[in-house]
C-alpha cells in the first residue's frame, strides 16, 4: 500500500538534515508508488525567479536542463497547475484541445528519451506557497496508475519543505521580537517576503536599505549585525543571516544605545578597524584634537578602559556602522 510508503518518505523528510540527501531517499522511495523510469526534484528560488535540480533518478542533463527552464517556462500542463487546478496532472488527464503526447514537450523532448507517460507534481506549503515541483516521466502507458493519484497529491505538501529554499531563511526568525521586520535580499537587490513575518517600509521599499545591503553583500562584505541610518535621520538595528543568493535581512527602528551620537558610531567603527586618533581625524575630515575628544567621551560612555576593550564590546554587541561611502575610506576600513 502507498500508505506506507508515505510513512516512510514522512520520516526521511523529517529526520534528514540535508535537502538534497531527503530528496533521493524520498524519490527512492517514490518509486513503489509510481514504478517510473526517470524522476527528479526541482526547487523553486523566489530570489530568482528559476528552478534548479535538487535531486534526480534516471534523467539526462538535457532533459533536466529542460525541465528546469522550457518546460516550467512554456508547458501548457504546468502552466495549468500554477495557476487553474494545482492538482497532479498526467498525460492522459491534460484537458487540452489536443493531446499531451502531442505536445512540443512530449514530442521535442519526453518521448526522444524513450517516455510515454508521465506526471508533474507542482508542490505547496499548506499556506499555498510553492516551492518547486516533482516530476515522474514513465516507460509504461499503465503508471501512474489511478491508484497513485491521491498519494501524489499527499506529496505535493509533504515535499514541499524539502524544497523550500526559505526553510533555512525561517530558522533564525523564531526569536524574532514586536518590532522586527524581515526579508530576503539578493545580491541583485530584489527583496522578497519572509512567510509569516512583516516587510516593514525599509524593507518593503526595495531601495535604501535594500539597496545598501545588496551593494555591499555583491562585494563580499556585510558584518552580521550594524546600524543604518534612513535619510530622515533615524535609526535601525540590522541582523544578516546568509542564504542561498542573499541573506535574510531583520530590521527593527531603534535609538542607538550607550546614548553614542552618528559620530560617535562613525568613530567607534573606526576604531574598530584599528584606525588610529590621527587616522581617525583624516577618515572623518576633522582635526586631530576633536578626533581625540570623540574617543575619551565615547570611551566614557561605554564604560570602557581602553580602544580595544570598546572594539571588542563593538563586535559584541554589534555597535558597527554599515559601511558608508559618503564618509572618506570608512568603507575601506570595515
Amino acid at each position: 500500500m502507498w500508505q506506507d510508503a508515505l510513512v516512510e518518505i514522512g520520516c526521511v523528510t523529517g529526520g534528514t538534515a540535508d535537502p538534497a540527501q531527503a530528496a533521493a531517499e524520498a524519490l527512492r522511495v517514490i518509486h513503489r508508488i509510481v514504478p517510473y523510469a526517470a524522476a527528479c526534484l526541482s526547487r523553486y528560488d523566489p530570489l530568482t525567479g528559476e528552478h534548479h535540480t535538487l535531486a534526480n533518478d534516471g534523467y539526462s542533463d538535457q532533459v533536466l536542463r529542460f525541465l528546469d527552464t522550457h518546460f516550467v517556462d512554456d508547458d501548457a500542463a504546468y502552466s495549468l497547475m500554477r495557476g487553474e487546478d494545482t492538482t497532479p496532472m498526467r498525460w492522459r488527464d491534460f484537458p487540452g484541445a489536443v493531446p499531451y503526447r502531442e505536445t512540443r514537450s512530449a514530442v521535442e523532448t519526453f518521448a526522444p528519451n524513450g517516455f510515454v507517460e508521465g506526471v508533474t507534481v507542482c508542490l505547496y506549503t499548506r499556506s499555498g506557497r510553492y516551492t518547486g515541483s516533482l516530476h515522474l516521466s514513465t516507460d509504461s502507458t499503465e503508471h501512474p496508475s489511478d491508484d497513485a493519484v491521491p498519494a501524489l497529491v499527499t506529496l505535493q505538501t509533504m515535499l514541499a519543505g524539502v524544497a523550500d529554499v526559505m526553510r533555512t531563511a525561517t530558522d533564525p526568525l523564531t526569536t524574532l521580537g514586536p518590532g522586527d521586520n524581515a526579508a530576503i535580499v539578493s545580491r541583485e537587490g530584489r527583496a522578497v517576503p519572509v512567510p509569516g513575518c512583516e516587510m516593514g517600509p525599509q524593507l518593503a521599499r526595495g531601495e535604501g536599505l535594500v539597496a545598501d545591503v545588496a551593494h555591499h553583500l555583491a562585494g563580499g562584505y556585510l558584518p552580521p549585525r550594524f546600524w543604518w541610518p534612513d535619510d530622515n535621520g533615524g535609526w535601525h538595528q540590522v541582523r544578516m543571516y546568509p542564504v542561498a543568493g542573499g541573506a535574510v535581512v531583520v530590521e527593527n527602528p531603534a535609538r542607538l544605545p550607550y546614548e553614542l551620537t552618528a559620530r560617535e558610531l562613525d568613530v567607534l567603527h573606526l576604531m574598530v578597524a584599528g584606525y588610529t586618533n590621527p587616522q581617525i581625524a583624516v577618515a572623518l575630515t576633522v582635526a586631530p584634537k576633536t578626533a581625540a575628544k570623540h574617543v575619551e567621551h565615547l570611551l566614557a560612555k561605554l564604560g570602557c578602559g581602553s580602544r580595544t576593550e570598546a572594539a571588542v564590546l563593538a563586535i559584541r554587541e554589534g555597535l558597527i556602522r554599515l559601511p558608508d561611502e559618503r564618509i572618506p575610506r570608512l568603507r575601506a576600513a570595515a
